[in-house]
C-alpha cells in the first residue's frame, strides 16, 4: 500500500499573558496580528460562546455552529478514528459542526496531548510524520464528502515549543502556523495568540484564540475550504479552552 508522508511543523496555546497585556494597556483589547494581505481580502466571523467555556455549551462563528461539545467520545461511529489504545476520557473530546454549505452535521473526534506511540493512523494510505522530534500530539478526525480528514497539532521544541500543524487528507495540506504577535506590538510575546491557515504559500485564514476569539476566512476560497478551516478552528478553540 502506497504511503504518503506528510511533513508538518507544529504548536500550543496559552493566552493568559496576552490578556494581561491588554489589561495593562488600558481599555485597548488585544488582537492577534493578521497579515495585511489576508485582512484586506477576508471576512471576520465573530465568535460567541467562548466566554466562560463549559462542556455542552454551543459555540458559533458566522453561520457556523459547533454543538454537542463533549469531553470523551459518546459516538458509536465505526469509521475508524485513529486507533488510540490507551484512551482516557479526560484526553478526548468531540463536537458536531453545522455548516451553511452542506446538509447534516460533521462529527469531529479528537485526542489531546497523547503520546505519539499511542497512535496507529489506520484506515488511510498515508502517514503523518513530523519534521522534529515530539512526544505528544493532538489529533482530530472527521469525514467530509466521503473523505477522511485529519487535524494534527504538536509542539516544536526546536522553536521554543511553538505549535504547528496541518489539516490533511493525505493529498491536500493546509498548514497551521501559530503566532505570538499582537496587533501593533513591536515584539512577539511569550504565548500564542492565534493560528494562521496557509495553502500553497498563501494565507487563506486565521483563528484568534484570545478574548472572545475570531475567525478570518479569505473571501475567494470555496465552500469546502471554508468548512475545513471551520473544523480546524473548532479544534483550536476547544483545545485551547481545555488548557486555559
Amino acid at each position: 500500500m502506497k504511503r504518503f508522508a506528510v511533513k508538518v511543523r507544529l504548536w500550543l496555546v496559552l493566552p493568559a499573558l496576552a490578556i494581561l497585556l491588554a489589561a495593562l494597556a488600558g481599555c485597548t483589547v488585544a488582537r492577534m496580528e493578521v497579515p495585511q494581505t489576508l485582512m484586506d481580502n477576508s471576512d471576520e466571523l465573530a465568535v460567541t460562546g467562548r466566554q466562560g467555556f463549559t462542556w455542552g455549551k454551543d459555540l458559533t462563528f458566522g453561520d457556523y455552529k459547533l454543538t454537542r461539545i463533549k469531553r470523551g467520545w459518546t459516538t458509536t461511529t465505526s469509521w475508524g478514528i485513529m486507533f488510540w489504545s490507551k484512551s482516557k476520557a479526560t484526553r478526548k473530546f468531540q463536537f458536531d459542526m453545522k455548516s451553511p454549505y452542506r446538509d447534516g452535521w460533521t462529527e469531529v473526534l479528537a485526542v489531546t496531548n497523547a503520546r505519539t506511540q499511542e497512535f496507529d493512523f489506520a484506515g488511510r494510505d498515508w502517514e503523518a510524520t513530523l519534521a522534529f522530534a515530539t512526544e505528544y500530539l493532538t489529533v482530530a478526525d472527521f469525514h467530509m464528502d466521503d473523505e477522511l480528514w485529519t487535524v494534527v497539532l504538536a509542539s516544536n521544541p526546536d522553536t521554543g515549543n511553538i505549535m504547528e500543524g496541518v489539516i490533511t487528507n493525505g493529498k491536500r495540506q493546509i498548514k497551521i502556523e501559530a503566532t505570538r504577535k499582537l496587533q501593533g506590538a513591536a515584539y512577539d510575546i511569550a504565548d500564542e495568540v492565534g493560528y494562521y491557515f496557509a495553502e500553497n504559500n498563501e494565507y487563506i485564514g486565521a483563528v484568534e484564540n484570545i478574548n472572545a476569539g475570531a475567525v478570518f476566512m479569505q473571501r475567494t476560497i470555496d465552500s469546502k475550504t471554508r468548512d475545513l478551516l471551520a473544523a480546524g478552528s473548532g479544534v483550536v478553540f476547544i483545545y485551547t479552552d481545555i488548557l486555559d
